[in-house]
This record gives structure tokens, sequence and C-alpha cells, in this order.
């Protein structure tokens, strides 16, 4: 029923364009910084694993591997809090493009994949600190809480199909309203 005489009335979707490859390369990158945080996580317990390795790199008193643990800890509730209060304020697509005065959806594209990118590096945040605990102490358990939260927020905060076809949307319409 959507064809009348041979022709199509539902607009096929163009998978090949700029904002829909703009879209899959976040994607590839979300997983490669997701997969990069459970690198860390196997090195250290390959490193932590072997017995000739000095347990830590930097030999510190435990009272003061605990501040750094818990400086570690308040640092990475900080970017928990950025993640989805600050972040999503100057980074939503309506934001963008009020802010930049986007002129065609390959810029708008552009500009997601470029604020997701800031988006990934904030929230990689926790599993560095985490491999940084475990470079001066060696427990290589004390790195999961650090990389189980970088993994939820890029979980939660993972750019999808929908959200982009809304920024578009958002978009077009600005656009008709300006025009």
């Amino acid at each position: 029923m959507g064809k009348q005489m041979g022709v199509s009335l539902i607009k096929p979707v163009d998978k090949n364009t700029p904002f829909n490859e703009a879209l899959r390369s976040t994607q590839t990158l979300q997983g490669v910084y997701a997969g990069s945080s459970l690198i860390y996580l196997l090195v250290a317990k390959i490193l932590s694993s072997v017995p000739s390795l000095p347990r830590g790199f930097v030999q510190w008193p435990e009272s003061q591997y605990e501040q750094l643990l818990w400086g570690a800890a308040a640092i990475t509730a900080i970017v928990v809090g950025i993640t989805f209060l600050l972040l999503p304020k100057i980074t939503s697509p309506a934001a963008l493009i009020q802010k930049k005065q986007i002129a065609s959806l390959e810029e708008l594209g552009y500009e997601l994949r470029q604020t997701h990118i800031l988006k990934i590096v904030v929230m990689q945040i926790p599993a560095i600190l985490g491999l940084v605990l475990f470079l001066f102490n060696g427990h290589w358990l004390h790195m999961i809480p650090f990389v189980l939260v970088n993994l939820f927020l890029l979980a939660a905060t993972a750019p999808t199909q929908s959200a982009w076809e809304k920024a578009k949307m958002q978009f077009e319409s600005h656009q008709l309203i300006t025009s």
C-alpha cells in the first residue's frame, strides 16, 4: 500500500549521508573507548598475577593511598555530576543549533560528533583514575568500580539513531522558523 503507480510514497533513508556517517563514527569511537577501559582491567589483572613484578610501582603508606582512593572517588562523583547535569545543557542539539548557528545537516553531524568526543574524554577520567590507583598500589580490584562507572557513563550517553534523528528534526524545524 506504500506504492502508487510504481512510485514509493515512503522516502528511503540514505544511510551514507555525512550526518549518518558522523553518527556511525561516533558510535565506533564510543565502542573503542569502552574497549580501552576493559583493556585497562585486563592489563592490570595480568600485571597483578605476575609474581616477579612489585605490588604497585609506587610504594605509599596505606593511609596516603586511602586518601588517594577517596580523592579519586570524589573526582569520579564530580565527573558523574558533570556528565548528567552540565554536559547535557551545553552539548544538547538545541544548544548547539542556537549557539553555533549551524547551516547544514553535515555541520550538525560534525558538531554532535565533536561534542560527544568531549563527553567521552570527560567520561574516561574514572577509568584512568582506576588505572592510576592500580599503578600506585597494585590492587587491580580497586580499578573495577572506576571502570564500571566509566562503562555505565558511556552506556548511558551512547549516541543513538533515534537521538540523532530527533536532533535532525530539531534542526529542520529551527531552519523553518528562521527562514
